[in-house]
This record gives structure tokens, sequence and C-alpha cells, in this order.
């Protein structure tokens, strides 16, 4: 099952974006908007095989944003990376620092996401901190790392998750 979920995860974004892309291309301009996770920057515990598809979502728009930009087309590219949502599927997440990584009020991310591409930001990071959080990664030795995500409570965010739990029956796999 969870390699079914990121495979599905980074497919469906792939085929959704070549679709489009055509469209584009033959239109002569476009904007690309992913909606990714912060869990597409740092690996957590109980979240294996949602970190690996947000990775390979976060790649997999880089390198076609490189490519469409060295073929000067006007197609823009927007990538939202935010943290959990106060939503159903999020439910039993619990921050370990809710003032500076608050779970996110959906109405927020809706507004940050329509500004980012009216203003063409080609990444947008909610909540800020984790701007910099990862450039403390990025100049981080590995066992640095380790200890700062524990430090943030990473690890054991997902410890109480439940997710949605009014599932309709007729959507449940077994």
């Amino acid at each position: 099952s969870s390699g079914i979920n990121a495979e599905y995860g980074v497919l469906s974004v792939f085929w959704v974006t070549q679709c489009y892309l055509e469209d584009m291309r033959a239109l002569g301009y476009g904007h690309v908007t992913t909606i990714s996770s912060v869990a597409g920057l740092f690996g957590s515990i109980k979240l294996v095989d949602y970190c690996c598809s947000k990775f390979a979502v976060m790649g997999l728009i880089e390198a076609l944003r490189f490519e469409i930009v060295q073929e000067e087309l006007p197609i823009e590219f927007t990538m939202v990376i935010r943290y959990f949502i106060k939503t159903g599927m999020f439910e039993g997440v619990i921050s370990k620092w809710p003032f500076i990584m608050p779970m996110l009020e959906t109405g927020y991310v809706g507004d940050q996401i329509i500004q980012a591409v009216e203003h063409n930001r080609v990444i947008v990071v909610m909540p800020r901190i984790f701007y910099y959080l990862m450039l403390v990664k990025a100049f981080c030795p590995d066992r640095l790392s380790y200890h700062v995500n524990k430090f943030m409570g990473t690890f054991e965010v997902m410890e109480h998750f439940r997710g949605r739990q009014n599932v309709p029956e007729n959507s449940k796999t077994s």
C-alpha cells in the first residue's frame, strides 16, 4: 500500500502536468501550480511513503521548470510547500511548537496560493519558519540535521494521527 501511495502521488502529478503542459505550449503561455508538503523537504518517521512522493514531486517540477526556462517558453511555475492543514485528513496531528509551526487554516493557505500565482512566485513555503529550517538543513552535517528534526518534533508529529474518520463505506479499499 505504501509503495502504491507514493507511486500515485508522483505519477498523478506527472501525467496531469504533462497533459496541460501540451496545451500551454500550444497557447504560448500558462502557469503550473503544484501543491507539495514540507515532508518533501524533511524526511519523517511514519511518513516514509508520503515523504517519498513529495520529494519526487518537487524534483519533477524543478526539472520540468528548468526545461521550460531553457526552451524560453512563457510558462510560469509555482511550488506550494505547506505544513499540515486543519482538515480531517490530518486529524490527530500535533505540532510540538504550534506558535512557530501551526496547523494551517484552509482560507490562509488558499489566499497564499492565489497571491503566489498572481506574483509568479516560484516557491511559497508555509509557515515561513520552514524557509529558515531549509537553510539550517542545507548547512548542517547530517547528524546535526537529525537532532534539529528531533528537537522540532518532526519525529513525533504523527504519534496521535488518526486521519479522516468518516470515510464512506463504498470508498474504502480492502
